[in-house]
């Protein structure tokens, strides 16, 4: 069997970005990230944020996965929704990041806006009474249900609500640079 090998420059490469995923949203605004003229972010650091977005809807993507497949927590219909929202973000900004394109920010940010909406809604149907009295089940599973409840307020709802204002913002962010670069 033939084994594969990774060029150590893009082990390093990944490895770089992943530090600036995790730890350096705060990093656009230092000043090496803005180009030369000074006004917008330098092509590498929209580049970087770009995949901060993939990187985000991969591990939503994946989340939602383990939790249905792996955990066995049965979807309801407003989780739908926002899965039908997420998974395609994950193989357009994929595309988007390999490609160097930065014109799919508008339709991400267009997506992760209704996500936002949708998400947010589902969790105050979870967390406040007024919203969920009246609710009729829209399912076998009702939108109601919380599967987690970690610290009493991060339910599955959130988790997705968090992934969508992560990847709007950065969708904004990548767009309106990429618009003033020109």
């Amino acid at each position: 069997m033939k084994r594969m090998s990774i060029p150590a420059g893009t082990v390093a490469r990944l490895n770089s970005r992943l530090r600036f995923s995790f730890f350096g949203m705060d990093t656009i605004i230092y000043k090496e990230g803005i180009d030369e003229g000074g006004k917008g972010l330098s092509r590498g650091r929209r580049e970087e944020i770009w995949f901060f977005a993939w990187a985000v809807s991969v591990v939503a993507t994946l989340g939602s996965l383990y939790f249905s497949e792996i955990k066995g927590y049965e979807p309801c219909e407003l989780c739908w929704y926002q899965r039908i929202l997420m998974y395609p973000m994950t193989v357009l900004i994929g595309m988007a990041v390999a490609r160097k394109d930065t014109r799919m920010s508008l339709y991400t940010a267009v997506l992760s806006g209704i996500g936002m909406c949708v998400s947010l809604y589902h969790y105050c149907l979870q967390k406040l009474a007024f919203f969920s009295d009246r609710l009729p089940a829209c399912g076998r599973i009702p939108c109601t249900a919380e599967y987690i409840n970690w610290f009493g307020f991060i339910t599955i709802p959130f988790l997705a609500l968090t992934a969508f204002v992560l990847i709007f913002i950065s969708s904004l962010i990548v767009w309106k640079q990429a618009g003033t670069s020109k």
